[in-house]
């Protein structure tokens, strides 16, 4: 490839970037954010302590769901609106199976499966 050509690539690359149609096919970040029209962090995928995590929240910006995998297996939390409370859902699997438990607003077990 010639440096016209190389010059003409990485202008149309550009032109491509200013119009919002580039599409890359790889991104390589530590993190993600996505916000809203407001400026308001809405979803983050994130490494936590080398392990990945996913986490939606409202309008606030408090987070009410996260998805995350270590090396226990993948976990599901739903948490409560109120930011004060410990009340949640989490959803589990590890080498044992299935397990659900669920706590309330002081953080203790109230159900829990098996």
């Amino acid at each position: 490839m010639t440096t016209e050509e190389r010059l003409a690539k990485v202008e149309r690359e550009l032109a491509q970037i200013k119009a919002g149609r580039a599409v890359a096919d790889e991104v390589r970040a530590r993190r993600l954010v996505l916000v809203d029209d407001e400026g308001r962090e809405r979803a983050m995928l994130d490494m936590d302590e080398d392990a990945p995590v996913l986490c939606l929240c409202d309008e606030a910006g408090e987070v009410r769901a996260a998805l995350g995998v270590n090396e226990d297996g993948p976990r599901l939390y739903l948490l409560d609106p109120d930011a004060a409370s410990e009340a949640c859902a989490v959803l589990g699997v590890d080498k044992n199976g299935p397990q659900l438990n669920l706590y309330d607003a002081a953080g203790k077990v109230i159900w829990s499966a098996p």
